[in-house]
């Protein structure tokens, strides 16, 4: 016997959910071993060695691509220079100078220290194993050659020790973070290489950690402030972490620049930069990982800034993050204080933005290109699509309030199918609708709160 009633199951396919927002990169300068991203190359695989980075899901990670230091041979003084020469070519770039060189293990005779050769130097290299740097007085004899490293291998190590410890210290599986080689090169080349790694594979990396020198650089000042200003504006989803040495915010007003300072206690392998990335990149919204905002974050390994520095007042004016003390909480705990971006909004502002953007476009675009291949219903350019779609951003709206980046209850309006079409005729014929839109509110937190006390004055009774 044959059924009365027959029903047919077509099944949706669900959206892979976007991994841009946990994407983040610190950026090297010569100081791995990875091939160097080469400029103008796009469809970059992040990971790849050979497009010029590597994943590293911890710490301990990074040891194998650090470069590695070379023997020196010889140091000789003359005129207010040192010429250096390794024992092995070492493989530094001959069109480059001031590249940061640490020499160590160096011992003398005859100078003002018994190890005057060591130290940092921005040092120019004048053959394939030889290289110099200006010293104004002679370091003395040398007796002992130690070696030479690259100096922004010691700052990678900081950056990624300090991510991981921060990441580790609030989550029991840390997002992992990209290193970016960009080669040996000085910070005006290195801006423009990062310039050319974003304009040539978009939306593929969502926070960088820079190297502090490009932030301090006066010949690439130009360069970082322009970087800092085109990616500022309202869409743009990408930021720029890194450290300072002033109080100065050359980059108050950008949304893109998240600038720090570390304390001036602080053990010199620290950065509250590499912290706050980890902070942000480890957001996982959902009903259970709700997101807070950042400012009063715990931090782990990072120094307190002294409280009574002179520093305090312009740095919070200039929305310089820095680490304080919670000891006003009654805890010992180190918190990060501000918890903004440059242009004073914070973290978890722009970043609730963000996230619906790229939420919301994934959901219509799945919705449309399902509803194309539904032949049991499919999605036509109607009042009844119109609505279909107006309910999928309505949901995604609803998952942001639920994950606590989106405050009251906001509704999804949508201009009527008639309305719209009768005044953009066209737009129907090429099947465009551009009637979706949401007003919202995102969560902000509590930065200072004040009460008052009222003593009344005892009178009789």
């Amino acid at each position: 016997m044959s059924n009365i009633v027959n029903y047919n199951i077509s099944v949706q396919q669900a959206p892979s959910p976007s991994a841009l927002l946990q994407t983040g990169a610190i950026v090297s300068v010569g100081a791995t071993t990875l091939t160097p991203y080469v400029a103008g190359t796009a469809g970059v695989v992040l990971g790849n060695n050979a497009q010029g980075s590597a994943f590293l899901t911890n710490a301990a990670a990074l040891a194998a691509l650090l470069a590695a230091s070379k023997s020196i041979s010889t140091m000789t003084w003359a005129s207010g220079t040192v010429t250096v020469t390794t024992a092995t070519p070492h493989g530094l770039l001959s069109s480059e100078a001031n590249i940061l060189l640490t020499l160590s293990g160096n011992t003398v005779t005859g100078g003002t220290a018994p190890a005057g050769y060591n130290g940092t130097f921005p040092c120019t290299v004048t053959g394939t194993s030889t290289f110099t740097y200006p010293y104004a007085s002679n370091p003395g004899t040398l007796v002992t050659g130690g070696t030479m490293l690259i100096a922004d291998e010691a700052q990678l190590q900081n950056q990624v020790n300090e991510y991981f410890t921060q990441a580790g210290g609030a989550q029991s599986s840390p997002v992992g973070i990209y290193v970016l080689e960009l080669g040996d090169v000085n910070p005006s080349d290195g801006i423009a290489l990062l310039n050319s790694f974003r304009a040539n594979n978009p939306n593929l990396i969502y926070t960088f950690l820079l190297p502090n020198e490009w932030a301090s650089d006066l010949a690439a000042a130009t360069a970082f402030a322009s970087m800092i200003s085109a990616a500022s504006t309202p869409n743009g989803q990408v930021y720029f972490y890194f450290n300072i040495s002033n109080t100065t915010n050359l980059w108050t007003g950008k949304k893109s620049a998240v600038v720090c300072k570390n304390s001036p206690n602080y053990s010199g392998t620290e950065s509250l930069a590499a912290a706050l990335m980890a902070i942000l990149l480890n957001y996982s919204p959902s009903l259970i990982h709700r997101v807070p905002q950042a400012a009063y974050s715990f931090l782990y390994g990072c120094t307190v800034y002294p409280s009574n520095s002179i520093d305090m007042a312009a740095m919070e004016a200039n929305n310089i993050n820095y680490a304080a003390s919670g000891a006003e909480g009654g805890l010992s705990n180190v918190i990060l204080k501000k918890g903004e971006y440059s242009d004073g909004n914070q973290l978890n502002y722009w970043y609730a933005i963000d996230w619906c953007d790229i939420n919301g476009h994934i959901d219509l675009a799945n919705a449309i290109i399902n509803g194309s291949n539904n032949t049991l219903n499919p999605l036509y350019y109607t009042q009844q699509g119109i609505n279909t779609l107006t309910a999928v951003l309505q949901r995604t709206v609803n998952r942001g309030v639920s994950f606590g980046l989106i405050g009251g209850a906001p509704v999804v309006n949508a201009i009527p199918y008639t309305t719209y079409t009768q005044a953009n005729p066209n737009d129907y014929s090429q099947g465009i609708y551009n009637g979706l839109s949401v007003t919202f509110a995102t969560q902000t937190g509590f930065l200072t709160i004040s009460f008052s006390v009222v003593i009344a004055t005892n009178t009789a009774q």
